[in-house]
């Protein structure tokens, strides 16, 4: 059995101008910024500061800031055509200029840049298309995902939004500092997002929340410290993949990864509100400098609700029409015992009246001055007796 050939694109060292290989990075500016990643992405983006410096060998954080309108203006461009030269993929090259403006934006001087030079910059092209998880899709794999095997876990951050990374670092003890007594939806809190340092406002559906309480009555022994995805990161993606072809999701060649579940999310948050607000709400960087607190944004997340939720329109309906069932029954149920009083005491009152008739015939001729072989209104004088003692009743009160 031959194995498969597999071609490796190997790119060449990173050379100075000079011919002198680039092994490491000095500046203390850029390695403050690097020092921001993980191991494995920290190694990533220098590679791309190690071709800056193959590009530019001078280059230092402290220039790169103060040339700030160069680099808006055509320097971005001509690093990602020295790229192109060097055979890089488009992919690369857009990743490398996603480097240089991350690092603009930690030290508090963004990049921005002209429609033009956007269309120059951002080229690059997924080779492999990314799936899109409509809500039908969702409701689809949330109805045959299960909390022990935390496939139902993975798909609640459909409502959480969080990068794999951040997502894999909730812990138990989290959880357990939900209310769960309030309406949906609840503010999970504040999280500080690992790739750009940038506040994520997380809020949970009741969907969610009903499988978190579910996960926690199943992992009553774990330590508050413990993170609830135990996991390698990459693994997210390959359980989200499993689910949506368990599900029958015509997958085909898409690529499935854990991002789109992110990305779910943010879809519809920005059909109900502006991108920036959907940003704070997922953890991306915006340009929106006013502040919106905790409830405003609660606010605009329930606006989404119906969009992401798979029990009807977040499960608030079905307990709206439930409490409704209840209250209709208790009605009926006082209306019957009020009608058995009523009937009784009716029959009271007509049994007095047969009892006590011919007393109060009599009474009546009395009264009026009639004979004894007159007919008279027993039911109307005993009507006329009950007005005037509810009159001289409320006199008196």
């Amino acid at each position: 059995m031959t194995k498969a050939k597999i071609n490796i694109k190997v790119y060449p060292k990173v050379k100075a101008k000079n011919g002198k290989e680039i092994t490491e990075i000095k500046d203390e500016m850029i390695n403050e910024f690097l020092s921001l990643f993980k191991k494995k992405s920290r190694r990533t983006y220098e590679s791309y500061f190690r071709r800056l410096l193959e590009f530019e060998p001078s280059l230092n954080g402290q220039t790169m800031l103060e040339q700030k309108d160069l680099w808006e203006r055509s320097k971005c461009i001509q690093f990602k055509r020295y790229l192109e030269e060097k055979g890089f993929s488009e992919n690369m090259q857009k990743s490398a200029i996603g480097a240089i403006r991350g690092f603009f934006s930690h030290n508090r001087k963004p990049l921005f840049f002209s429609q033009a030079e956007k269309k120059q910059v951002n080229v690059a092209q997924n080779e492999t298309e990314g799936i899109f998880f409509s809500r039908d899709d969702m409701i689809r794999m949330w109805n045959i995902s299960t909390i022990a095997d935390l496939s139902k876990w993975v798909l609640c951050n459909k409502s959480i939004g969080l990068r794999a990374g951040d997502f894999a670092k909730i812990t138990y003890g989290q959880l357990r500092g939900i209310d769960f007594t309030q309406e949906a939806p609840i503010f999970f809190g504040k999280v500080n997002t690992g790739k750009e340092s940038v506040i994520a406002n997380v809020f949970l559906d009741s969907d969610v929340l009903h499988a978190i309480q579910e996960l926690l009555e199943l992992h009553k022994d774990a330590k508050d410290t413990e993170r609830v995805y135990p996991f390698r990161e990459d693994y997210l993606s390959r359980i989200l993949r499993n689910l949506a072809v368990k599900a029958g999701i015509n997958v085909g060649e898409k690529e499935v990864s854990f991002h789109a579940m992110r990305r779910f999310l943010y879809d519809r948050l920005t059909n109900v509100m502006s991108d920036d607000k959907a940003k704070m709400i997922i953890g991306k960087s915006t340009k929106e400098s006013s502040y919106l607190s905790t409830q405003e944004l609660r606010e605009n997340f329930r606006k989404v609700l119906a969009e992401i939720s798979v029990n009807g329109n977040n499960g608030e309906t079905k307990k709206k029409v439930e409490k409704l069932d209840n209250t209709v029954e208790n009605l009926v149920r006082m209306l019957a015992e009020k009608d058995k009083q009523l009937q009784e005491q009716s029959l009271i009152t007509m049994g007095l009246q047969e009892i006590f008739r011919d007393q109060i015939a009599d009474k009546v001729r009395k009264e009026q001055g009639l004979t004894k072989d007159q007919e008279v209104d027993t039911t109307a004088y005993i009507m006329a007796q009950a007005k005037k003692a509810l009159e001289e009743q409320k006199r008196s009160s």
